[in-house]
């Protein structure tokens, strides 16, 4: 397998290094909310609804790649599913470029789905393991490029896997033959094969062993930069986000409490939570050590999410409040603002940010 060697995947430029900032939005999802009826009642009645997702809005440049994180169970994922119109939202809405994700259904939304396509956590569950290489790299071109001969096709899918650090013998074999990493490079060809703009990249190194994840997080970039590919990153490593994020958005219980440039959002974290989920990460560099936040209490549960702000049980800020102060983090939930700092490209939902 080429490109083994074990290295650090090299950090992106910021979008307002590149001019990306300039960029029209590639992607963009605006209020997007999504609950679950939890399992029916012998009388077939639901006894609840999960707020999976509770008005998280995004903008994606074109080219630029933003990371969403948080802790498991926060939303992440769905709301990835509902950027790719795997998921239904309850309500809002998802742009693809001029295109309306939300707004399609049939073949208008396959159609779509060529200009977007995810990278799953778990390589093993997304490939059929009865089915060769190359005939699953090859799918999409069947549905997407009917026009391609059996013979552009092979030539394409070789192309495909020798870019990804595949052998040629690799197309002959089935997922069960491969390596983790290996198999996790198959997903990712089958994703380019369609020539996407968009990739959803849902935890892609969290199923592989450490010794592989610096390889594959820069075969991503290098595809990023040689292609013009837009992503969403999904992960709760902050480690791997530093390195590959151009902004990055913190969820908490299904809401977005910060979003920022990733340089800012390291250096200055503005909400609570961002800076405990920061200050639980080694960082050997001197003067980048946090004092560590140990917060009080578990997640609260997604089927009765606390009323206000819904880090308020947990949140070390809130306990230096005056009474007054404290009532409205309990009775009014947060928007996302911008605070009046000098960094007009950060946003927090924190009533109280400027305390931090």
């Amino acid at each position: 397998m080429k490109g083994d060697a074990v290295t650090a995947p090299h950090p992106s430029p910021l979008p307002e290094e590149r001019g990306a900032s300039r960029a029209s939005p590639l992607l963009r999802a605006e209020a997007l909310h999504k609950r679950f009826s939890v399992t029916p009642s012998l009388l077939g009645r639901a006894r609840g609804e999960v707020h999976a997702v509770s008005g998280v809005s995004l903008s994606i440049p074109t080219g630029t790649t933003l990371a969403l994180v948080g802790e498991s169970g926060c939303g992440k994922s769905t709301v990835g599913r509902l950027v790719l119109g795997l998921t239904r939202p309850t309500s809002g809405r998802v742009f693809l470029g001029d295109d309306e994700v939300t707004a399609l259904s049939g073949e208008r939304l396959r159609r779509l789905r060529r200009r977007m396509q995810m990278v799953f956590q778990d390589p093993g569950a997304a490939l059929n393991p009865r089915m060769r290489i190359a005939d699953a790299v090859a799918e999409g071109l069947l549905v997407h490029h009917p026009q391609l001969s059996r013979a552009e096709r092979q030539a394409r899918v070789a192309a495909l896997l020798e870019r990804v650090g595949l052998r040629p013998e690799a197309g002959q074999r089935r997922p069960g033959e491969l390596s983790g990493g290996q198999r996790q490079r198959v997903v990712i060809a089958r994703a380019l094969a369609v020539e996407p703009e968009l990739l959803v990249a849902d935890e892609p190194t969290s199923a592989l062993d450490v010794s592989v994840q610096a390889q594959v997080l820069n075969l991503l970039m290098e595809l990023k930069a040689e292609r013009g590919l837009t992503f969403l990153f999904i992960s709760h490593d902050l480690r791997v986000v530093e390195h590959v994020a151009d902004r990055v958005a913190v969820m908490y219980l299904g809401r977005l409490v910060e979003e920022a440039p990733r340089e800012t959002l390291f250096a200055r974290p503005r909400h609570p939570y961002t800076d405990a989920l920061l200050s639980a990460v080694p960082d050997p560099r001197p003067g980048r050590r946090r004092a560590r936040v140990v917060l009080d209490g578990d997640v609260p549960s997604p089927l009765s999410p606390p009323p206000g702000c819904v880090f308020h049980p947990r949140c070390p800020l809130y306990a230096r409040l005056t009474e007054g102060e404290r009532a409205r983090c309990r009775g009014e939930s947060p928007e996302l603002r911008t605070l009046d700092d000098g960094v007009p490209s950060a946003h927090v939902a924190c009533h109280f940010a400027e305390r931090m």
